[in-house]
């Protein structure tokens, strides 16, 4: 059974389900109403618009590798490559990444879990103030959609949305509508039901005065500093659960100011931009795809977190498995495990 997909919403989401159903010969098209500005409010910056894109294996306080890892992180990376290979860009950057310890306390989780064997895949060196971690991935995810827009509107299969609701169904019997909404679907959704909470986040763009950076180096102590060049890079990034504003505020300015000033030791800098986006959150800090339980004939795709370059790919390739075979969504992820 090969369903005619409707994908509304193209941020890294719906991005990334178009790029699976186009490889898997989905007949699909896909709109977004974030780039119609009469639907633009402050409330509804996608979050893949302001992200870093970050691929980071060991993550947390606690030091523990992010979930699934082992199978997330190949296949995600050969997504992207086959994008770069498709598109004629690099959206994929690899780094080494040092995550230096706030505390004692931090310091003594590395080194009981160094003992242990627990960072043997990616940890590449201990010492008294951080720990090395490769590889760790940056996915330059503005210019990734935007690649994927001008291809689709070439083909034909991309329009401009004036709503984040719409039309739910098609006009085929296997029809499904997909929402990758982001933070727009919090409100007025059929999928309230899943307790999606927002989260906001910010962060800054710095240059330094003069080069000042390894380009193939993330720092990370808590916030994290990613290059983009010898000279720029990005601070980030805060994390506010339950805030839905999509407006920089000065106290996160403040705050990121201070943690680029550590990361960066005694270089000068000045700050180009500060962004700020909503990620969305599922109760269970897992993604949430699938079918609505009783409205077949619509799907979501949400609930990425801050860790949507590593799962989009993925998530996509679950839908597309769903989609041509009827296999079933994984149940950690399914939007079904929250249906009462």
């Amino acid at each position: 059974m090969t369903a005619e997909v409707r994908i509304v919403g193209q941020g890294l989401a719906g991005s990334l389900l178009g790029w699976a159903c186009e490889c898997s010969g989905i007949s699909f098209t896909i709109e977004d109403p974030f780039v119609c500005r009469a639907a633009v409010t402050p409330r509804f910056v996608p979050a893949s618009s302001v992200g870093a894109g970050i691929i980071n294996p060991i993550t947390g306080q606690r030091l523990v590798k992010s979930w699934r890892i082992d199978t997330l992180l190949p296949q995600a990376v050969a997504m992207y490559e086959s994008l770069e290979r498709a598109l004629g860009q690099r959206f994929l950057y690899r780094y080494r990444l040092q995550r230096f310890f706030a505390d004692e306390r931090e310091r003594n989780v590395a080194r009981e879990k160094w003992a242990r064997g627990d960072f043997s895949d990616f940890g590449r060196s201990l010492d008294e103030n951080s720990l090395s971690i490769e590889p760790a991935y940056r996915v330059d995810l503005e210019n990734l959609v935007r690649a994927l827009r001008t291809r689709w509107q070439t083909s034909g299969q991309w329009r401009e949305s004036a709503s984040v609701q719409g039309d739910p169904g098609l006009s085929t019997s296997d029809a499904l509508t997909v929402r990758c909404l982001g933070a727009g679907e919090l409100t007025e959704s059929e999928f309230r039901w899943a307790s999606l909470v927002p989260a906001k986040g910010e962060l800054l763009e710095i240059e330094t005065e003069p080069p000042a950076l390894d380009p193939s180096l993330i720092r990370n102590c808590h916030e994290w500093l990613v290059p983009l060049s010898e000279s720029r890079a990005l601070i980030g990034a805060t994390f506010e659960p339950g805030n839905s504003s999509s407006q920089p505020t000065e106290e996160a300015r403040t705050a990121l100011t201070c943690a680029a000033t550590q990361l960066l030791g005694s270089n000068a800098f000045r700050i180009v931009s500060h962004r700020a986006g909503v990620r969305v959150v599922a109760p269970d800090k897992h993604p949430v795809i699938g079918r609505h339980p009783e409205r077949l004939s619509v799907g979501i795709f949400n609930a990425l977190g801050s860790k949507g370059a590593l799962l989009a790919p993925w998530l996509a390739d679950q839908w597309v498995a769903h989609l041509k075979s009827g296999q079933p969504i994984d149940r950690e992820i399914d939007v079904a495990r929250f249906w009462k």
